[in-house]
């Protein structure tokens, strides 16, 4: 699969009044881990891993981007249900931040949920005073694509990923 890699600059803009974020740092990461997992079900990203994931994988290197501070890592909701994850991370030898995953549960999609945690993102990127918000996408994620390139952001890079599936019991 390809993904692009995209920069914005940061740009002040108030947080969505329709959703909520609450930072996720609590020590049980369980409830997070189910929510992140909800929002792979029929994903655009990357589809040829749905069900071949594994979740403490994802999650360590998730953690693993940038410096990890799990007051970044944020649960988004809407009507009081839960509607998706924002993580993001800083890099401080650049000054960047980086989105490293925002997902919305399939039941929220196409709703423009996914646009206001990209905003509030950016929000927090510039109150966080960073250079530039970075993320990759896979590049045939249309929604993303289209919801990135309307919020400012634009290609930077690009660049092909290779993957390969552990079967079970290969280490």
């Amino acid at each position: 699969s390809q993904a692009i890699f995209t920069a914005a600059a940061p740009v002040r803009r108030a947080p969505p009044a329709e959703i909520e974020l609450t930072p996720y740092a609590g020590p049980d990461r369980r409830p997070l881990a189910d929510l992140l997992e909800q929002t792979f079900v029929g994903t655009h990203d990357c589809p040829q891993l749905e069900g071949l994931r594994d979740l403490n994988d994802t999650l360590a290197g998730y953690r693993a981007h940038g410096a990890h501070d799990p007051s970044l890592w944020y649960v988004v909701r809407r009507s009081d249900e839960d509607a998706g994850v924002l993580l993001l991370t800083r890099h401080p030898t650049t000054g960047n931040w980086e989105l490293i995953y925002m997902g919305v549960i399939p039941q929220f999609r196409g709703q423009g949920v996914g646009r206001q945690i990209v905003q509030y993102a950016i929000d927090a990127a510039y109150r966080g005073e960073a250079n530039q918000l970075i993320l990759a996408v896979d590049a045939e994620n249309e929604p993303a694509l289209r919801v990135y390139q309307e919020s400012g952001f634009r290609a930077w890079d690009q660049q092909i990923v290779y993957g390969r599936i552990r079967s079970p019991g290969s280490g």
